[in-house]
């Protein structure tokens, strides 16, 4: 459940429903305005999420026409549906490099980023069983 804002009378909203693996945890949802933060942890790595009408994340960079080819090369990018939703998914080419494992899901009104960074081939998969489950 996404917490409002402090101060606000608004109640916890659910933004999206995910299947985690054991001892996996959402850690930290807030929301500010109109956007929202937060993380899903476990395994030792974290993969942060943000959302909102006009999500902004460092992964549009590694997309087809996100203004940086070297990053964008370093990259395996590529479209799916996601519970019905269109997603743009990308991970690392190389595991060992600092890359970037995430998905942007559109939903109908509002966009949500998944990011994580740095991880092994083994988290990367993990990562993108997780995407998948979203709804």
């Amino acid at each position: 459940m996404l917490e409002p804002p402090t101060g606000s009378d608004a109640s916890p909203e659910e933004l999206f429903s995910v299947v985690l693996p054991d001892e996996w945890e959402v850690t930290n949802p807030q929301a500010g305005g109109d956007s929202w933060t937060g993380t899903l942890f476990g395994d030792g790595f974290t993969i942060s999420f943000l959302g909102g009408p006009f999500a902004i994340s460092d992964i549009y960079r590694t997309l087809p026409g996100g203004g940086d080819s070297l990053l964008e090369s370093k990259h395996i990018n590529f479209g799916d549906e996601v519970n019905g939703h269109t997603a743009k998914i990308v991970q690392s080419r190389n595991p060992t490099e600092e890359g970037v494992t995430g998905m942007v899901l559109d939903l109908s009104s509002r966009t949500i980023v998944f990011t994580a960074i740095g991880l092994s081939q083994e988290e990367q998969d993990v990562a993108i069983d997780i995407f998948k489950s979203i709804q």
